[in-house]
């Protein structure tokens, strides 16, 4: 098909812009270059529609030339059977195969369910873990702050307690000075009552088979004896006296055998020989009554100094602080240790330990607890 350009008579031509002209050749360059690429496109078709037709051509051919050269029916049969058997061979194994996938894939649903669940638990677990971390970041900035709040308490309690300490020693050396006077010059006037001095209260002296009296002793009895003497012939004469008088009412006077026995009693012990009263043995029975009871006074001194605690300051009570969370603790009462008092419990232990002395008993805790916290009852109590 051949393309006829138009012819316009002279009559009818127009002239036109050069614009218009160039944009309308671009236009009829873009068609005549698709018209082209149209024309290529056709003539490959057409290439291969021949070629599709030669191979059809072909393929009939061969089958008419195959239908008039085939085999016989058992030898076909026969193809056919080999073949079955390999499709029934492949056919089982595909079956296994897919028995097997399903099996795979069975347990791998199997194990989603378990790891969705656990993958559910590890979650919730990690939100207590991050909410548990967090309890106990707080949890270490609260303690560091109540350690360092602690240690400066602990710091005041410390000083506090040295400085009682210090004045509790103070006040125990005054009066274990005082006691050590008292009983220094109760030994020093021990010795001047008996022997006038000597370290041994009695000298024997086996030539004279008796007892030495010494002088400050002897005059010391004689002094009683004197005495009682006196008291007696007073009493004798009072009761002659009476005797003598006439009695209106015998109730304002003293029964006559009890002023007798009297007079008689002291009439014996006045007469009675010197050598017959073991004024010296008497002596040394008293002096042993009086050491026995001031050793035991010592003894029972020693035991409370012994077993005096430190001096708590008056105030709060110390380390209350450290359970503001537990109230209940520090209403209760004696019933329940508070940290000061097992941390002083744990001090008497290892005092325990290194001075090898018995340990506080229950109820010389329950004595420890009770105590004040202004005035140690203990040192009340010596004085």
């Amino acid at each position: 098909m051949e393309e006829t350009a138009p012819t316009f008579g002279v009559a009818h031509q127009h002239v036109e812009p050069v614009s218009k002209l160039d944009s309308k050749n671009d236009r009829l360059g873009d068609l005549t270059n698709k018209l082209n690429k149209l024309r290529s496109v056709t003539a490959k078709k057409r290439q291969k529609l021949a070629s599709i037709m030669a191979t059809f051509e072909d393929a009939v051919v061969d089958n008419i030339v195959y239908e008039e050269n085939r085999q016989p029916d058992e030898v076909h049969v026969r193809d056919l059977n080999n073949r079955l058997d390999c499709m029934s061979k492949k056919l089982l194994e595909a079956q296994m195969v897919r028995d097997k996938y399903r099996g795979v894939v069975s347990s791998l649903r199997a194990e989603q369910m378990t790891y969705a669940s656990r993958l559910q638990l590890m979650q919730r677990r990690l939100g207590e873990a991050a909410g548990a971390r967090t309890a106990v970041t707080r949890a270490e900035q609260y303690a560091t702050s109540v350690r360092e709040t602690a240690q400066s308490q602990l710091s005041q309690s410390q000083q506090l307690s040295s400085e009682w300490r210090q004045e509790r020693d103070s006040k125990l050396n005054e009066y274990k000075r005082q006691a050590e006077k008292q009983r220094s010059e109760y030994l020093h006037l021990r010795r001047q009552l008996y022997l006038g001095g000597t370290e041994h209260p009695l000298q024997s002296e086996a030539s004279s088979g008796g007892v030495k009296l010494a002088p400050n002793v002897s005059q010391l009895v004689s002094d009683q004896l004197h005495g009682l003497y006196e008291q007696a012939k007073q009493m004798m004469e009072n009761g002659l006296t009476v005797l003598k008088l006439p009695s209106k009412s015998s109730s304002q006077l003293p029964p006559i055998a009890a002023l007798f026995e009297a007079v008689h009693t002291a009439v014996q012990f006045v007469m009675e020989p010197m050598q017959t009263v073991n004024v010296p043995q008497m002596m040394l029975e008293m002096d042993a009554k009086e050491f026995s009871a001031t050793k035991s006074e010592l003894d029972a001194l020693d035991h409370k100094v012994r077993g005096v605690p430190p001096i708590r300051p008056p105030g709060k009570k110390r380390f209350s602080f450290l359970l503001l969370d537990r109230p209940d603790v520090i209403d209760e009462g004696p019933s329940v240790l508070t940290r000061a008092q097992m941390k002083r419990h744990a001090q008497v232990m290892i005092e325990a330990r290194q001075r090898k002395i018995r340990p506080p008993t229950s109820r010389d805790l329950r004595k420890t607890r009770r105590r004040s916290t202004v005035i140690d009852r203990g040192l009340q109590a010596m004085f």
